[in-house]
């Protein structure tokens, strides 16, 4: 089946009107590129479907855990992965317009 007619059947209306979809992503830039390249073709933001970002379906990564010397040790990864950070919204915005973030403060709530 190709995606079109699979974009088709998933958008078709039910003997009780049409469907409504919610597509949730985190504010994460990694997340959001994921949903935009994997869901987006099938689910454009319509009256049926929208796209809504929040920041407390993601996850709290800011350290890790890592062996040193026979111990296990939680180390700051914050810098060293920024996929974990989430950039300022007023980018996040430009770059991913058919998403909403009016429920996401400007800043990233984790330190």
């Amino acid at each position: 089946q190709n995606m079109q007619s699979r974009r088709q059947d998933i958008m078709e209306a039910t003997d009780d009107g049409p469907v409504r979809r919610l597509v949730v992503s985190s504010t994460l830039q990694r997340a959001l590129e994921t949903a935009t390249l994997g869901v987006l073709p099938m689910l454009p933001p319509s009256k049926q479907t929208t796209w809504l970002a929040l920041d407390f379906v993601r996850e709290a990564t800011t350290s890790e855990i890592q062996l040193a010397d026979g111990v296990d040790v939680a180390v700051d990864v914050s810098e060293a992965k920024p996929c974990n950070l989430r950039s300022p919204l007023s980018q996040t915005r430009e770059a991913f317009p058919h998403v909403d973030f009016a429920n996401c403060g400007e800043e990233d709530p984790l330190p």
